[in-house]
């Protein structure tokens, strides 16, 4: 049955999609979470997009090998590419310009008594440059980056200028592959938020020694001092990669009871097989 949750009808973000500029100049996003795109990557914005302005362009093909019957064999891969494509309205956007023509091709004078700020574009057969890119949409709360490490403007659309349209810009990158060997990563963030989960560790039947575990998510710490302050009981659970560094909080009194905070949510729990003297000690999440 389907779940119109899982829909995503993109939508650009503050008005920007697609962001380019020179390679290797600025840290590439590894996420799609809000923070993600900086505002250095936003000072890279090309501008606003026609409505049917965005395709992303992975593809790949295969060729059937026949046998001596006539019948499919195999059928090996015999290409694959990956880019974009964007249909852009701001036409005048500096970002955009220097994209489509090269930044060595444009030149701005700024305004002065006797004329307005002027843009001279030659129109060069010279390659491209490389460029980085990252293209983001959201759907609601959702939000989807794509991170191009480098790309390059390989074909642009005829231009017209006519009196019932605005001019566009439809430009084509190709992407090309990463210092890792990959070609576009796409980033995926779906907007729901961990809610904190809180709970109360408590040490029963007064040990003497020994040491007890807290488990989250199928991982679990090393053992942790009967009497251990919360803040060895803190750093037990943030080196798990279930929770992580700064994803814990821990008050309360050395050998507990204990006050645990999980800020990205888990079930707790606990064992106390390695507990000693007392009286049955054991330990319990509340």
């Amino acid at each position: 049955m389907g779940n119109v949750k899982q829909s995503f009808v993109a939508q650009s973000i503050d008005g920007g999609v697609v962001f380019a500029g020179p390679t290797g100049v600025l840290a590439l996003p590894t996420s799609a979470a809000p923070s993600a795109l900086t505002n250095a990557w936003k000072a890279l914005d090309l501008g606003t997009l026609a409505e049917d302005g965005l395709s992303i362009m992975y593809k790949r093909s295969s060729k059937d090998v026949k046998d001596f019957d006539g019948a499919d064999y195999v059928s090996p891969q015999d290409d694959f590419s990956d880019g974009f494509k964007a249909t852009f309205l701001d036409v005048d956007n500096l970002n955009l310009v220097k994209s489509v023509y090269g930044t060595d091709n444009v030149t701005v004078t700024a305004a002065n008594g006797s004329h307005g700020e002027q843009m001279t574009i030659f129109h060069a057969p010279d390659q491209l440059p490389f460029q980085q890119a990252v293209v983001a949409v959201k759907s609601g709360a959702k939000r989807k980056l794509y991170v191009a490490e480098i790309c390059r403007v390989t074909e642009i659309a005829e231009i017209k200028d006519v009196y019932n349209d605005a001019t566009k810009y439809e430009v084509t990158w190709k992407v090309f592959r990463g210092s890792d060997g990959k070609f576009l990563k796409e980033y995926r963030d779906n907007g729901v938020l961990a809610v904190p989960a809180n709970y109360t560790v408590t040490i029963n039947g007064s040990p003497a020694g020994g040491t007890f575990t807290l488990s989250v998510g199928g991982q679990t710490t090393s053992g942790i001092a009967y009497n251990a302050a919360p803040s060895a009981v803190d750093s037990a659970l943030e080196a798990l990669s279930t929770v992580g560094t700064g994803n814990a909080t821990v008050t309360g009194s050395a050998g507990g009871p204990y006050a645990v905070t999980l800020a990205n949510g888990g079930v707790l729990t606990a064992s106390g097989a390695g507990l000693t003297g007392g009286t049955n000690p054991s330990v319990t999440v509340s």
